[in-house]
């Protein structure tokens, strides 16, 4: 038996009521208990085809455990029972070892993979290498979503006129009701693709604060588009929210507890327009340092931000 669990965009994954009973699953942790189907949903949500990051940091921004450390101790958990193992095409990737049987229409319908025993990441990244350059692969999504083969083949987008032909309604049958437009879907994706961003910027960058600064320009850009706005009210700062979160996690390591990260954010919009900037400053600072408590750290990183605010002001 298994319960179908919707998710934002249409994507959807089954939690099998077995699962309450599966022993190998109940004498783990509670922390890797709560994890794995947090990543079932996750994967699902995100459009991932069964894969998650192996990365705890990340994992950490999803799961909200208390602390990295405690994140990498349930994906360790995880992959010592083989729920999780590595993807050996990627391997900043976990891949779902029950991923196919997790898949089930609304009906209840198991919904095969057409044409191809590869897991859907698996396809897509052979897309993007080439690989089906020349023919359409059955069950590649990227392929489905470039609509025909002669557009998958070349990698143009090439619009091609139609014309549809519309019937009178019968005179004795009123006429349908416009269809109403979709809903738009929530900032999830947004945020994940700015996180993914983040993490080869910081990578990349010879200083990361560098980065951090970049990327919090970059995110009042995207906040402006069209389509991020209209998924979100405060769309701005969801997305500079999720950059500083990036910066305490990668500065402070397991210090950057789910309430560290929610003062923080807290602490930056009390201090106006570019407050995640000079918490992001602080947050370098701090990198290296021990607080006795999750307070102390709070305040410190609430002090330098503002003094640092302060001393920019004076200065100008």
């Amino acid at each position: 038996m298994g319960a179908r669990t919707p998710t934002r965009g249409g994507r959807y994954v089954a939690l099998h009521t077995r699962m309450l009973g599966d022993t190998d699953l109940l004498v783990l942790s509670v922390e890797a208990r709560c994890l794995w189907p947090l990543l079932l949903l996750h994967s699902a949500d995100q459009g991932l085809g069964g894969r998650v990051p192996a990365d705890p940091r990340r994992v950490e921004l999803v799961a909200h455990l208390g602390s990295v450390d405690t994140t990498r101790r349930a994906l360790d958990e995880l992959l010592d029972g083989r729920f999780l193992i590595p993807d050996e095409d990627d391997p900043a990737w976990l891949i779902i070892r029950s991923w196919a049987k997790n898949q089930a229409s609304f009906l209840g319908e198991a919904e095969p993979e057409p044409g191809s025993k590869r897991s859907i990441g698996q396809l897509r990244r052979a897309h993007r290498a080439g690989s089906h350059a020349a023919e359409a692969r059955p069950g590649c999504p990227e392929c489905e979503a470039d609509g025909d083969r002669a557009q998958c083949a070349t990698g143009d987008a090439q619009e091609t006129p139609t014309l549809t032909v519309v019937p009178d309604a019968p005179a004795d049958e009123p006429e349908p009701a416009p269809a109403r437009a979709a809903k738009p879907g929530g900032m999830s994706e947004v945020l994940e693709d700015l996180r993914v961003s983040l993490d080869a910027a910081v990578a990349e960058a010879e200083t990361p604060v560098a980065a951090y600064r970049e990327a919090l320009e970059t995110a009042d850009a995207i906040a402006q588009h069209p389509e991020v706005a209209s998924r979100s009210k405060d769309a701005r700062s969801s997305l500079r929210n999720a950059v500083l979160a990036h910066a305490l996690i990668y500065y402070l390591g397991d210090a950057a507890s789910r309430a560290v990260i929610g003062a923080a954010n807290r602490g930056a919009k009390a201090l106006g327009p570019d407050g995640h900037w000079w918490y992001v400053v602080a947050a370098a600072k701090a990198a290296g340092r021990s607080f006795e408590s999750e307070r102390k750290l709070t305040g410190w990183l609430a002090t330098v931000a503002q003094g640092e605010r302060a001393e920019r002001k004076a200065v100008a």
